[in-house]
């Protein structure tokens, strides 16, 4: 049965998700280690009319190494500000308040003013309805890179849809003698990186909204002077409260 996915929300309707990112490789912080690194954070998402909505970090927390760090929900709003964004009913970002802020680290997967799109709202649907073993690409663009999704229906049933889809990243960036990503002008060498990752999604069709998400996707860097290849493997996980 043909069936039409969209976003949608209600004024003054709150929804809370839960979001768990891990690491397990070559972090590109602290001038660059192998380590784990993990976090997690709850964003809780208000609606304003049917398609604009205003979000906020509410819980916030990280650790390296089973260590954990000084990051929490307060200190980390100079990064992730509250912020309105307005969505198409697909789910393409049409405007968002959240400012291109830079994290004191750069991690495959976080891009501040990205939050919603690797959250609750991570799908671009098709404008047209879809049935079961429909597919289709989009692309955005994460850390200032493009990025393209290669989706498809799995099923429709119990007023859910599943989605499966596959990830595909590959960006150039700069890093200076110490390992620390800098301007591409200021960099000793630049660094090829390709992201290839695969999702599994369950939506509301009746809600229009997310219910749970989980991406698993392995980073390979290249740098040009000869140092070994570099390997990153992320997990993200997204559910609804």
């Amino acid at each position: 049965m043909d069936t039409l996915l969209t976003y949608r929300w209600a004024a003054d309707q709150v929804s809370r998700y839960e979001i768990r990112v891990e690491f397990d490789g070559y972090l590109p912080i602290f001038g660059g280690r192998n380590a784990t690194s993990n976090v997690q954070l709850e964003l809780e998402v208000k609606g304003k009319d049917a398609q604009s909505v205003t979000y906020r970090v509410t819980e916030f927390s990280m650790k390296l190494d089973e260590t954990p760090m000084s990051f929490n929900a307060k200190n980390i709003q100079g990064f992730f500000p509250p912020a309105d964004v307005t969505f198409a009913a697909t789910g393409e970002v049409r405007e968002t308040t959240a400012p291109k802020t830079k994290l004191p680290f750069r991690l495959p997967g976080l891009d501040p003013q990205r939050l919603p799109e690797i959250s609750f709202a991570p799908i671009v649907f098709p404008s047209k309805p879809v049935n079961e073993g429909t597919a289709w690409t989009y692309e955005k663009v994460l850390n200032g890179a493009k990025t393209e999704y290669r989706v498809r229906v799995e099923s429709l049933r119990d007023n859910e849809a599943v989605i499966s889809g596959e990830i595909a990243q590959r960006t150039t960036f700069g890093e200076d003698a110490s390992g620390a990503v800098v301007a591409l002008e200021a960099a000793s060498r630049t660094v090829q990186s390709e992201t290839l990752g695969k999702a599994t999604a369950v939506f509301s069709i009746d809600e229009g909204k997310l219910v749970r998400a989980e991406i698993a996707a392995t980073t390979q860097d290249v740098p040009s002077d000869g140092t070994p290849t570099r390997t990153l493997k992320t997990t993200i996980q997204v559910k609804r409260k």
